[in-house]
């Protein structure tokens, strides 16, 4: 017996402490989950058939919809049901309502929940009622007041009638305090961790002051994002819309999300298969577990800036070696104007996610061209360069377009040093290593491309034209304000939207090219390094301004235009602009520092900060005061048919309109079907091919993947094809009758593609970590 007990405890403290305190905070998450989501342990449930519904007395103040509206009644607001029908709930909860709708020719019309308090966060999303919308659902804060009701306005045209209405309390809350003390847990797990190594290796004076002010800035910079609300641009219902295209794609069988289920009313769109998403899985997570999507948004705003800031000074400090102009300049770069206004005017999440990762790139190409290639960690110099173009395709390929075209031309600048076998071997790693770890996502991009008939590669409608471009006023502006759109350059400036690289910046590069143009900076190699920087900044300025000859180009070389056009607004240059001025201004810093000039360098960093930051938080104060405020918590209120601006993801036969008009299957004379059920991509039904058999066209737009597939396998693949409008069609044969079930599904090619993807990541981290032990990624 002794023995046994010697052997168990000898067991246990073979065990590593680290899995013990893993495990116990397993249980306590779990016990603290079980708590949350029985802490409710009688939700609220109503549920009201047709003949309730129509028995219905009126709301105080309204009349009664009486479960039915058509063209004998006025125009005007009507209750389905009143708030004193549903007397048990609770305040500060969160409730699923399903109401089923009949609708004909009654676009303005629209529903929506109301509370009696007349707050903005306790009313509910309004729904416009479209042609065959079988059943609007709605997720539903009530915060102060305990009754809530279902309203109706009826535009005086079509029929309406209401055939059922549920509303339920659901576990939301209990999602967001599982998910924040998850949160609450892992950070204690950071800074515990933090801790240890801290013991291990004490963070020196200059180091904390360094986590401070990134942390500072980074927060500082998403200041109009911590509230409870976010705020409108130019693309931000677009990105809503991506999120809870994530999350409903999750819910509907799709990983990764290939097709977004929730732009189009419901018909799909391939957005995903062009547009790099990893990141926006994390707010779609929070979506997951019940955080209203503008909060799941302003989230991903922070989680930006955090990231921006963080690779930002590793680039700078690895580059400069210095910490205080590291700093200094990630300050600048996270401020800098055009990043602001990407983020606020422009919502445009792609870009402002990428800018995160080109200071990446020029410290990766930087590398390759300034480290000694005898160092044995020469090996690995392409690493920077490779996670940062690969940031910029799961970002924004456009970005990653126009930065592979400032590579070339920089391997074109340097080219002796180019030719250097290693070097070479370097940079064809960076390359080779790149499309291996993104083959996950290229290989679907190229099939769609070359198969799909995509609207964006087809007819170069508006290709890049000099019109659209910047002028040199606009790039100096030290104050700017939230306003306009781009407009054509024979409007001038007044009313445009900011296209602004800032005055800090501009003065940063003049710094620089004066003590280059001086003769102060002696040493050879950072002279050619700054040269560099300052031609590569000067050419992408110039080519975002009405000045470079667009026009001429694409009509010399024709071939050109389709490209051109990809990038559609010469001022987008000014993103990789803002990384090289930011950069060139570094190197001016570098010599004020190396030559003992502290009051100079003092002064010039102060004056490149202030300018910087005092422009942009005028730009962000301008922005919080003037926007207009957007406080979603579902997709239920966006129009997701104009939420996709341009549809360039469209295929080339598909009808919008259609889209707009009716979100139900049609069958062809012939066919019937019933017991009709979608999710997100996928659909099942009942069909009945009756004599003479048909079609049903299904409210999905036509895209590779889709498949049918019968519960007696009587019908198969071969039965689904493109149809009218670019719809799913399933053909139904003769005598037909049975259960139908229609979902999309990768290519297989696509799913080795993912596996290779995975397997080469694998296998790069594990060799780094083998064969570098010690020896640090930037060394």
């Amino acid at each position: 017996m002794e023995n046994r007990k010697d052997i168990l405890r000898k067991g246990i403290e073979s065990i590593p402490r680290i899995w013990v305190i893993g495990l116990l905070e397993i249980a306590v998450f779990a016990v603290v989950c079980i708590c949350c989501y029985n802490r409710n342990n009688a939700p609220a449930d109503y549920g009201f058939s047709r003949a309730e519904l129509a028995g219905m007395e009126a709301e105080e103040g309204f009349s009664s919809a009486g479960g039915r509206l058509d063209e004998t009644r006025e125009a005007g607001v009507y209750s389905i049901v009143p708030g004193g029908a549903m007397p048990d709930l609770r305040r500060y909860s969160w409730y699923s309502v399903t109401c089923e709708i009949k609708a004909e020719n009654t676009a303005g019309s629209f529903c929506w929940l109301y509370s009696y308090e007349e707050q903005e966060d306790t009313e509910g999303e309004v729904v416009y009622l479209k042609n065959g919308l079988h059943e609007y659902s709605e997720t539903f804060l009530l915060s102060d007041s305990p009754t809530a009701s279902l309203l109706l306005y009826y535009d005086g045209a079509g029929e309406i009638e209401i055939t059922g209405f549920q509303m339920k309390e659901i576990p939301v809350n209990a999602g967001i305090r599982c998910f924040l003390f998850l949160a609450l847990l892992l950070a204690g797990n950071v800074i515990a961790g933090a801790v240890y190594l801290l013991r291990k290796n004490p963070m020196s004076a200059a180091g904390k002051y360094v986590l401070i002010a990134l942390s500072a800035a980074a927060l500082i910079a998403a200041y109009p994002y911590l509230v409870n609300n976010t705020y409108s641009g130019h693309d931000m219902l677009f990105h809503l819309i991506r999120i809870e295209g994530i999350k409903d794609g999750i819910l509907s069988g799709q990983f990764p999300v290939r097709i977004n289920p929730s732009f189009y009313n419901g018909y799909g769109y391939a957005n995903p298969v062009f547009y790099g998403e990893i990141l926006l899985y994390i707010p779609a997570l929070l979506r997951l577990l019940g955080t209203p999507l503008y909060a799941a948004y302003n989230f991903y705003v922070l989680l930006i800036n955090a990231l921006t800031c963080g690779i930002a000074y590793w680039c700078f400090q690895k580059m400069f070696r210095n910490r205080t102009t590291a700093v200094l300049l990630s300050v600048i770069y996270v401020f800098a104007p055009y990043r602001m206004v990407d983020i606020c005017r422009r919502a445009s999440a792609g870009e402002y996610s990428a800018m995160a990762f080109l200071p990446l790139v020029i410290y990766g190409v930087y590398r390759i061209y300034a480290e000694d290639v005898e160092k044995p960690q020469y090996r690995w110099s392409f690493l920077p360069l490779m996670l940062g173009m690969t940031g910029l395709i799961q970002t924004h390929v456009i970005t990653g377009e126009m930065t592979g075209g400032f590579i070339f031309l920089t391997c074109l600048f340097l080219l002796p040093k180019t030719l250097e076998k290693k070097r070479l071997i370097a940079l064809g790693k960076a390359a080779a290593v790149t499309l291996g770890i993104n083959l996950w996502f290229l290989i679907p991009f190229m099939d769609y491309t070359l198969s799909g008939k995509i609207k964006i590669f087809g007819e170069v409608v508006d290709p890049l034209m000099s019109r659209d471009g910047t002028f040199p006023a606009q790039l100096m502006t030290l104050f700017f304000n939230y306003q306009g759109y781009n407009q054509h350059m024979s409007e001038g400036i007044q009313g445009e939207m900011p296209l602004v690289l800032g005055l800090g910046l501009v003065l940063g590069v003049v710094l620089t090219f004066g003590l280059w143009f001086a003769g102060e900076e002696k040493n050879k190699k950072r002279r050619r390094e700054g040269w560099i920087i300052l031609l590569l900044t000067g050419i992408t300025v110039f080519l975002s301004t009405v000045w470079f000859p667009w026009d001429g180009i694409t009509r010399v070389i024709p071939p050109l235009e389709k490209l051109l056009a990809s990038v559609q607004y010469p001022w987008r240059f000014l993103t990789l602009s803002t990384v090289l001025a930011t950069a060139a201004a570094g190197y001016g810093l570098e010599v004020l520092y190396r030559k003992k000039e502290k009051a100079a360098y003092a002064a010039a960093a102060t004056g490149l900060v202030l300018l910087t930051v005092t422009g942009s938080m005028y730009f962000m104060q301008d922005y919080v005061e003037k926007a207009q405020i957007i406080r979603s918590y579902s997709a239920k209120s966006v129009d997701t048919v104009d939420a996709a601006i341009g549809g360039e993801y469209l295929t080339g036969d598909a009808n919008v309109e259609r889209m707009e008009e009716n979100t139900a299957p049609v069958a062809s004379q012939g066919v019937t079907f019933t017991g009709y059920g979608k999710n997100g991509t996928c659909i099942e039904l009942e069909a009945d091919g009756r004599e003479e058999g048909g079609s049903i066209l299904l409210p999905l737009l036509y895209y590779k993947g889709y498949e049918v597939r019968a519960e007696d396998e009587r019908i198969g693949k071969e039965a689904l094809s493109p149809g009218e409008d670019g719809l799913v069609q399933i053909e139904i044969p003769s005598g037909y009758e049975g259960k139908l079930f229609v979902e999309y599904k990768e290519p297989w090619y696509w799913r080795l593609a993912e596996l290779f993807s995975i397997l080469l990541a694998v296998f790069l981290f594990t060799a780094y970590r083998k064969q570098c032990g010690n020896t640090r990624l930037g060394a």
